[in-house]
């Protein structure tokens, strides 16, 4: 029995050793650990410095109007039923009642925005660096080998950048959603644009160069499937284009004093409208065109309606100095300044509506038109 007794009595002071072992060890991590995120603190807990207002809002900085980041230069961009703010430090997207969805670094010197869906691209142009992001968080970044001078996003999250080339003019180099290169092609002449086919499986590039002393813009289509030759090509002399854009009936081609609408298929050349006076601006619905346009000897600004086939609708003149026009659901609107001039969709029924401030910048979303001042943005909804 006294054996027995002093056996349990040994166990148990084994027992009680071996635990206050273990409580040494832990107390040695737990003081280990503290040490460790004192000694590296910057690099743990910098990166979460401002997590609150970079994904989600408070309901201090919510709704319109939306006071104007503090920075030299911002510009709107609408995307799906969201719109993004892009300023010289930072990417900021926002809901359609004006919140605040996050808020990104970009850390680039000359930053550049392109919209499609639900990505953003921002580019640094004259460098290489560029990052593609959701409304709330960063995709993924790269950089290309060559400096950026333009770039773009497809339909299907692709991304195209145009840079400078070492042995011929410009690179025009295509990735995939996650980043990966897909496709190169290798410029002879200026790359002024370049759009993605429906299905971004076709790429539909505008180039300027020279022939005898002339401007020479030629428009071509690319299989993105191989690095072949152009599939159909174009070529027209002293005219400058501005923009491609992939419209429903075909591909417009923006030019300095016509707007020309192409076969997507065959590259045939469709329809033109000629005009006289600057461009100031011109948006784009479901194949329809509204131009901008500013006649210099008159010193006015005309609204020029074109259809799908580029035949006109409707013109109206508009006294006030106008510098934005943009295609609502049911309204054309153009920004004067401190007032909006609006019409319905075929450009009759004008109206005016004064605003609250001056505003240089306009976009359209979720059945609002959203305006940029130097201190505000702020939604307008029309009837």
């Amino acid at each position: 029995m006294s054996t027995n007794r002093n056996d349990i009595s040994k166990f148990r002071k084994e027992q009680k050793k071996k635990k206050n072992l273990r409580n040494l060890i832990v107390i040695l991590i737990v003081i280990l650990v503290v040490f460790m995120i004192y000694l590296f603190k910057d690099t743990i807990f910098q990166p979460l410095e401002g997590i609150a207002t970079r994904i989600g809002y408070s309901d201090s900085e919510s709704g319109f109007p939306i006071k104007a980041p503090g920075s030299a230069e911002y510009t709107l961009y609408p995307m799906d039923e969201y719109f993004a703010l892009l300023t010289d430090s930072y990417v900021i997207t926002y809901g359609k009642d004006g919140r605040k969805i996050g808020e990104f670094q970009h850390g680039f010197l000359n930053p550049v925005m392109s919209v499609k869906g639900d990505r953003i691209l921002v580019f640094d142009k004259g460098n290489t660096g560029f990052k593609v992001y959701s409304k709330t968080k960063l995709v993924y970044e790269s950089s290309s080998e060559e400096n950026i001078v333009y770039a773009r996003l497809g339909n299907n999250r692709n991304t195209v950048l145009v840079t400078n080339a070492s042995y011929y003019m410009n690179y025009v180099i295509i990735y995939d959603e996650n980043g990966n290169k897909v496709y190169t092609y290798k410029a002879s002449e200026n790359v002024v644009s370049v759009e993605f086919s429906r299905d971004d499986d076709k790429i539909y590039i505008s180039q300027l160069g020279s022939d005898n002393g002339d401007f020479l813009s030629s428009f071509s289509c690319y299989d993105l499937s191989s690095e072949g030759d152009a599939l159909w090509s174009s070529q027209v002399k002293d005219i400058i284009t501005y923009d491609v854009i992939r419209a429903n009936s075909g591909i417009v081609m923006v030019n300095s004093n016509s707007i020309q609408l192409y076969s997507e298929l065959e590259g045939k050349l469709i329809s033109t409208y000629n005009f006289s006076g600057e461009l100031v601006d011109y948006s784009e619905k479901d194949g329809k065109i509204v131009l901008l346009l500013f006649d210099n000897i008159t010193n006015t600004n005309i609204s020029v309606l074109l259809d799908k086939e580029m035949n006109v609708v409707s013109s109206k003149t508009v006294n006030e100095k106008a510098g934005k026009i943009v295609f609502g659901d049911k309204n054309i609107a153009l920004l004067c300044n401190d007032s909006l001039i609006y019409f319905d969709e075929n450009l009759d029924n004008e109206k005016t509506l004064k605003l609250d401030d001056e505003y240089s910048e306009m976009i359209y979303i979720s059945q609002s038109f959203i305006v940029q001042g130097v201190d505000s943005i702020n939604r307008y909804q029309l009837s």
